[in-house]
């Protein structure tokens, strides 16, 4: 018992400039910030509660680790995008708005899907407003 007792893993103490460089770390090797999941999954990066110990929340770590320059954005959660949705949500956004988006609304606006979404389906603005004047309204289910 004792043998165990003296070793057993140390709990490992993150100082704040830790806690600070290890999502400046995740972020250049992965391309974004790391999640709260991130956050519980990555032994390279300190838990939730480490964090919430040093910090008030996720994103005041990320301000620490960008010295003020990170942007929050919005994370879209929806179903994924089909041709026939983006040209619906086209539809909905010109009815609601007066206009045809632009890109910077795709990128701004949660009801429509983001431009690497819009890419995938479409090569122009041109051919979804195209598509969009000449597909039949959604039916209801």
């Amino acid at each position: 018992m004792a043998w165990r007792a003296t070793h057993a893993p140390q709990p490992v103490i993150w100082t704040r400039a830790e806690i600070i460089a290890a999502p400046q770390r995740w972020w250049q090797e992965h391309g974004r910030p790391p999640t709260g999941d991130d956050y519980e999954r990555d032994r390279y990066l300190p838990g939730t509660a480490t964090l919430y110990r040093t910090f008030r929340s996720i994103q005041e770590v990320r301000q620490e680790a960008t010295n003020g320059t990170w942007q929050p954005t919005r994370v879209r959660r929806q179903p994924k995008w089909s041709r026939a949705r983006i040209l619906w949500a086209v539809k909905r956004w010109r009815l609601k708005h007066g206009r045809e988006p632009a890109w910077s609304d795709f990128t701004r606006d949660r009801d429509l899907p983001s431009v690497h979404v819009v890419y995938q389906h479409f090569r122009s603005m041109a051919e979804i407003r195209a598509a969009a004047h000449h597909e039949p309204e959604e039916q209801s289910a």
